[in-house]
């Protein structure tokens, strides 16, 4: 059923504000805080109700920040990730999300059955758990109205019971103040510090509350800041005050053996336990209405199975179906029975959920987007910190527990991407990943550089109207892959889109331009020379001797080619045919009497020449061979070291043999080993009477090299 305005009522005091204090004042506040100061005295639970503000309060003005710069859709954070990292991130932490708020519904029905136990101690746990979450979720299902409704009231008694606290005899007679804990009842040193953290953090995790109402806000963009930030403000505040009224109560062994200590110490005994059985119950009852709205939104995306039955929607717009299944799972939980164990589970799954706001915002801040123009902007330490934050916490909290929470998450995102796309408007992750590209660009530009070291294969090749390229596609494929790119070069009215799709299959990232001009080799050369100024530019010319070209053309396209810095790759096969386990045979000219590598890379194509054959040989499964001539039996024995040393000094593969022959080069083609392929260097002149000699010379597909300049086998 669609959405209709009228869903949109809520505004910031009722649909924000509320909720998010309320949870945050809640079942940590009345029955675990005065736990947390026994175990680490006043200094330490302040240092712990600080970092979870840091992060929660990070988080908060992240979150802000988000909403002030677009409109979110239902589902809150689920809403946020999902359209700016994708679907399958947002879904993969949206479960999470949705997993940890459901299970803070069994932690607060656990602290409602602990405040009733208080008063009627001889009452079954189980069924107080049972009837409890009967009631709340019997409200959740009836009306959202109603449920919003419960929470002024239990508001006004959480603040009178904040006062009938403050009034207290304890304030009369103030015990000692223990200011560093040494952590007993939390297992001891170091970890016990991080177990009482892992134990109160849940307080400030109301602080998506609000947000997970943002489909049914008047203004969400407005209404979620100021809520958000006003009720984390506010919660802080009291927390630091009830920390050191705490401290104040009692003993360490009287805080950390009475889960009761605040309705013993305060003015108003009965007030308190009505705001205990308030709070936790009326903490329920708002998660209860938020969670299922974060599975409608998984719904409404086709992210989850069974989406059709969870996204409907009754006639005023409540998510009854994804409630019920939220409910059975709730039932599933209750078997948990010690809020203490199932405290850790909640914040991992929270803090996971958090670092991934932060992360957002501080990716599309630190970018510089201009689509990230939100109204309330902070500064780039905030996500940072919260980010950072929560992936430390995450660690020293349940190491185990949270590389298991990563990996699921890693493995809910990897099958919702193999399910393939899902639909998603306003999906950023291409702008991202250019933006990205574009800043690693800039910091590349700044550095020194070495080509040589970093080179990676990029050819690119001419294409013309109404002529074959499949074979020079597959040699540029042979060149390229895996890590390699190709750009294809339309000279005319030229078709790119069928060849694209042809090699993006192959794996290999691929781009095309198509330009119009009159005369192909002009207008090659002039899209090299504009290609010369752009910082992710082809490196390799492909060319192919059926394309026409004259010996003219041919220097005037190598020495354009030179120019800027490009080598050369000119095929004069018409058919490629390698066969695995072959040989590719890499010509290389003697250096008599010196036989030095450094000169020959000097003097010619070795580099490229040797790059190309360790391609080939790893694509076709082929034997590289070097062969060199000589003249006289004295430069033999060089020869070979020569060749040995081209091996060794270049790491070719163990595989790789040397031939030395003797005589000239022109008779050692002919009578020379046959292979699958040729690798040649191309000579400085007579180009074409070079290339016709060798082609009929040999057998095989025959390949011409001149190297840039840029390349080395060396490094």
């Amino acid at each position: 059923m669609t959405t209709t305005k009228a869903e949109n009522r809520y505004g910031t005091f009722n649909g924000v504000f509320v909720p998010t204090i309320i949870s945050i004042l809640g079942v940590i506040m009345y029955l675990r805080q005065g736990w947390v100061v026994g175990n680490a005295g006043l200094i330490w639970a302040w240092a712990i109700l600080a970092f979870s503000v840091l992060i929660a309060f990070c988080t908060a003005l992240s979150l802000s920040s988000i909403a002030s710069n677009t409109r979110l859709h239902a589902g809150g954070a689920y809403s946020i990730i999902s359209r700016s990292l994708g679907l399958e991130a947002g879904a993969s932490i949206g479960i999470a999300l949705y997993l940890a708020q459901t299970f803070a519904i069994t932690m607060y029905i656990f602290g409602f059955r602990e405040g009733w136990g208080y008063r009627f101690p001889e009452q079954n746990a189980l069924m107080v758990d049972l009837v409890s979450f009967g009631i709340v979720f019997a409200i959740a299902v009836y009306s959202t109205n109603l449920a919003n409704r419960v929470q002024y009231a239990v508001l006004a008694i959480t603040a009178l019971s904040l006062v009938s606290i403050g009034l207290g005899p304890w304030a009369d007679s103030p015990q000692p103040i223990t200011f560093y804990g040494d952590f007993k009842e939390a297992g001891g040193g170091y970890t016990g510090f991080w177990k009482s953290f892992a134990v109160f953090f849940p307080a400030v995790t109301g602080v998506m509350a609000g947000a997970n109402m943002s489909g049914e806000l008047k203004e969400p963009r407005k209404s979620i800041p100021r809520g958000t930030i006003w009720a984390v403000v506010i919660s802080a505040i009291i927390y630091i005050w009830l920390t050191m009224a705490l401290a104040q109560m009692g003993a360490p062994k009287q805080l950390t053996s009475n889960y009761y200590i605040l309705v013993d110490q305060s003015k108003w005994k009965w007030l308190v336990e009505i705001a205990i059985l308030c709070a936790t119950s009326s903490s329920a009852l708002v998660t209860l209405v938020g969670a299922p709205r974060i599975l409608q939104a998984l719904a409404n995306d086709g992210a989850i199975p069974f989406s059709a039955w969870l996204k409907q929607r009754t006639p005023k717009g409540e998510p009854r179906n994804a409630t019920i299944i939220t409910g059975v799972i709730v039932l599933i939980s209750l078997s948990f029975r010690d809020l203490n164990q199932l405290a850790p589970v909640i914040t991992i799954c929270f803090l996971s959920t958090y670092a991934a706001v932060n992360g957002v915002v501080l990716i599309e801040q630190g970018l510089g987007l201009i689509s990230f123009r939100p109204r309330l902007r902070f500064p780039i330490w905030i996500p940072l910190c919260g980010a950072a934050g929560s992936f430390f916490a995450m660690l020293v909290i349940n190491p185990s527990l949270s590389i298991f929470a990563l990996a699921l998450l890693l493995f809910s995102y990897a099958v919702l991407t193999k399910r393939g796309k899902i639909s998603a408007p306003g999906d950023v992750r291409g702008n991202l990943f250019v933006a990205i590209a574009q800043w690693v660009a800039r910091e590349a530009v700044s550095l020194p550089q070495s080509e040589a070291r970093a080179w990676l294969p990029h050819p690119m090749i001419p294409i013309y109207e109404n002529e074959n390229h499949s074979n020079g596609v597959e040699i540029a494929l042979d060149i390229a892959y895996p890590r390699g790119s190709i750009k294809l070069l339309g000279l005319g009215p030229v078709a790119l889109d069928p060849m694209l799709d042809e090699i993006r299959q192959q794996d290999v990232f691929c781009t095309g331009t198509a330009v119009q001009v009159e005369d192909r080799v002009i207008g090659l050369i002039a899209s090299l020379q504009a290609l010369q100024g752009a910082f992710f530019r082809p490196n390799i010319l492909v060319l192919s001797t059926e394309d026409g070209y004259d010996d003219e053309d041919l220097a005037s396209i190598i020495t354009a080619a030179r120019i800027v810095n490009m080598g050369i790759v000119l095929n004069c096969s018409t058919k490629k045919d390698f066969q695995r386990d072959g040989f590719i045979n890499v010509w290389i000219r003697p250096q008599m009497p010196n036989w030095s590598i450094e000169d020959a890379q000097l003097a010619g194509n070795l580099d490229l020449s040797l790059l190309l054959a360790i391609q080939f040989a790893k694509r076709h499964g082929l034997i590289i061979r070097l062969i060199t001539m000589i003249e006289a039996e004295q430069y033999h024995s060089l020869a070979q070291q020569y060749l040995r040393d081209i091996i060794d000094q270049g790491r070719l593969p163990y595989s790789s043999q040397v031939l030395v022959t003797h005589g000239s080069f022109w008779d050692n083609l002919t009578r020379g080993p046959d292979a699958a392929a040729h690798l040649f260097g191309l000579p400085n002149a007579d180009l074409q009477d070079f290339i016709q000699r060798i082609k009929g010379s040999t057998s095989g597909v025959k390949i011409f090299v001149r190297s840039s300049g840029l390349e080395s086998v060396l490094v």
